[in-house]
Formats: structure tokens, sequence, C-alpha cells
């Protein structure tokens, strides 16, 4: 997969503000922000509707929450909310050292769609609520190869 060039927003930054060098330690109480700013304009139509392939684009969502039983209910109830802005599904994952720390590989019908599910006013409290520690690691993915082994 490549990834696109994307920037995470915490609660602490200015849209369009871009950092440089390695991401700074969690706040463990920052509460979480729009989820990504798009800051490399060549990127916005790579997958729109008007756009060539046929590579659906993929989120990738790296964050902390405080207990992973009472995060999952929360991301379920919000399934609804997910597809009817264009999620085409997603895969939930956990590091096998630390529950706490969750990875969400989701497939969208575009980039536009996508960054209209990351900048929901809703989806903020519904992070929040869930326990979503600090702000979340986002990347635009585009498939390149698939490869059985």
């Amino acid at each position: 997969m490549v990834c696109l060039s994307w920037t995470l927003a915490s609660a602490k930054e200015e849209p369009g503000e871009q950092r440089n060098g390695p991401l700074p330690e969690e706040d463990p109480e920052e509460k979480p922000g729009p989820l990504f700013i798009l800051k490399n304009e060549k990127y916005r139509n790579v997958y729109s509707s008007s756009g060539t392939g046929n590579a659906m684009p993929h989120m990738l969502v790296h964050h902390k929450v405080r207990d992973f039983a009472k995060w999952k209910p929360f991301f379920d109830r919000d399934e609804s909310n997910r597809k009817a802005l264009g999620s085409k599904g997603v895969q939930v994952f956990q590091n096998v050292e630390d529950p706490t720390d969750v990875f969400l590989l989701m497939e969208w019908d575009s980039v536009e769609n996508a960054k209209k599910f990351g900048m929901s006013g809703d989806l903020k409290k519904t992070m929040e609520a869930a326990g979503v520690v600090g702000a979340p690691h986002i990347h635009m993915l585009k498939e390149v190869q698939k490869s059985k082994a």
C-alpha cells in the first residue's frame, strides 16, 4: 500500500498546521480533535468518483483507548453512521502486547467521504465518550499490490 500525505490534527493544532520531526508524546488529557487535514493538495482527487482506478481508498487509524471493552460498543453502534458516509467495511486490530492500542483499517468509497467522516463533530463526541486517549494517528492508503504469500 502507498501512504498519501496526510497529517494528524490534534485538538491543540490549528487546521493547516504541519508537524516536523517525530510525533510528540501523547497527552492523556488531550481531547480528540478532527481526525485529519489534507496537507498535500495533489492527492485531493486520487480516489474521487471522477478518478481512475478500481482500488478503494483505505484509512488506517491508530489510537489508544482507556478500556477496549468500553470502547468497542461505541464503535459498533457507529456502524450505520460510517456506512451512510461511504464506509465499505472496517477491520479492527489490537496490539498483541497492549489491548488498549487499537488499529482500524477502514475501506471507503472516496477520500472525500473519509474526510467527511473524520471531520464529523459527532465522531469527536463519540470518541471522547468511548475513552479514546489523545489524538489518533491517521494514514490514507491505496493498495498497489495484493499477494497470496
